[in-house]
């Protein structure tokens, strides 16, 4: 009885923690691991910080969301399987929910006038977001000649179409063979990798857009996520918008957009595409598609990423796939800015965006928000 009490009380304090996480973690993931680290190393006691940090490396080193695999973690490390998923579910639900709502406005209203003209200022905001997280990620990749090299490779691959998951995947090993000493035990690895349609393997069109399309689509995008939650564009842009033509590429903007100004991770940007897609049932598709991975991989490895974590071949592929990652965000983003730059007045935007969040390091959320501003401003002089 007194065990079975401690449990609840334990799921109980878990999931309280992370909705309130989940609530009010604006920021990105950098601010929002910060809030789990004071909760659960130093008020809660829950960890040691030399753990917490080993976690933390290890999270890297597998696709999807860090923050919540982090939050998943610290849940199973806490009250095991079901403290597992009262952490992961707890920090996903809140922003998943605003996200679901922000959905719902947007299809009864995006088409009106006014409410179009305000995608006139975000826009710009979205192309300095982007811009901004291409400079601070790729900073560390521009270290050395060799990631250099796969950086400029990638983009070079990136702009000529060639799908991204292959362009990641390529990059880490590359960077195997490139810091290794033994390279020859990885050639086949190389050679095979064109060969390797089933990880890749895109969704067939169809008439009519199914749930479980939907669904697969973000399971495969959750399963492969690697270097950056905004390699998630990238994939969006070529199936969604290019491919299935389920979105048109203002609405894909338009979730990035609404992803940015939602507390908690970036990823719950899928449920608001899930609910423009297919409504409320492609919600929820594309919000279990897309972190499923995430538990699977706590569930599976959890006890055992930081050792793996430390492997030098391990690491050698995370700085590749992180150099080749940087690349495809600057891909999208030369594509964002051909849409986004539309006179002086979007240019000038683009530029103060990146200036606030460069410089003096302002939030995204409240830089959608001057971008909203502005776009009001701009459609009721020129409009």
């Amino acid at each position: 009885m007194l065990n079975s009490l401690k449990k609840s009380s334990r799921l109980l304090e878990i999931a309280g923690l992370f909705i309130k996480l989940g609530t009010v973690g604006f920021g990105g993931p950098a601010a929002t691991i910060g809030m789990m680290e004071a909760e659960a190393v130093h008020k809660r006691k829950w960890v040691s910080q030399e753990y917490f940090l080993e976690m933390l490396a290890a999270t890297n080193i597998v696709p999807g969301p860090n923050a919540t695999e982090m939050a998943a973690h610290l849940g199973y490390i806490r009250a095991g399987f079901f403290g597992l998923l009262a952490g992961g579910i707890g920090f996903i639900l809140p922003g998943s929910l605003i996200s679901l709502a922000l959905a719902i406005i947007y299809t009864q209203f995006g088409n009106l006038p006014e409410v179009k003209g305000i995608f006139i200022g975000i826009n710009p905001v979205v192309a300095a977001i982007l811009t901004s997280a291409f400079l601070r990620l790729g900073k560390p990749s521009f270290s050395d000649l060799k990631t250099v090299l796969i950086v400029t490779a990638s983009l070079t691959a990136a702009l000529f179409g060639i799908e991204e998951i292959y362009i990641i995947l390529a990059g880490g090993l590359a960077a195997m063979l490139l810091y290794s000493q033994s390279i020859a035990n990885f050639l086949p690895l190389v050679v095979g990798l064109p060969f390797s349609n089933s990880i890749t393997a895109t969704i067939n069109p169809a008439s009519k857009i199914l749930i479980s399309q939907v669904f697969l689509f973000f399971l495969k995008v959750g399963a492969l996520l690697f270097g950056s939650t905004y390699v998630l564009i990238a994939f969006i842009q070529r199936e969604v918008v290019n491919s299935q033509h389920w979105l048109t590429y203002q609405q894909m903007l338009d979730a990035v957009a609404a992803g940015q100004i939602v507390p908690g991770p970036i990823s719950t940007t899928a449920t608001f595409i899930g609910y423009v897609i297919a409504g409320l049932p492609g919600a929820v598709a594309a919000t279990i598609g897309i972190f499923m991975p995430s538990f699977l991989i706590v569930i599976l490895t959890g006890k055992y990423l930081p050792r793996i974590n430390k492997i030098p071949l391990v690491q050698y592929f995370l700085k590749g796939v992180t150099a080749s990652a940087v690349a495809v965000i600057a891909s999208v983003t030369l594509t964002v800015y051909r849409v986004a730059i539309l006179d002086g007045w979007t240019a000038a935007l683009t530029l103060v965006s990146l200036i606030l969040l460069m410089r003096f390091r302002v939030d995204a959320f409240w830089m959608i928000l001057f971008g909203i501003l502005f776009g009001l401003i701009h459609s009721f002089i020129f409009l």
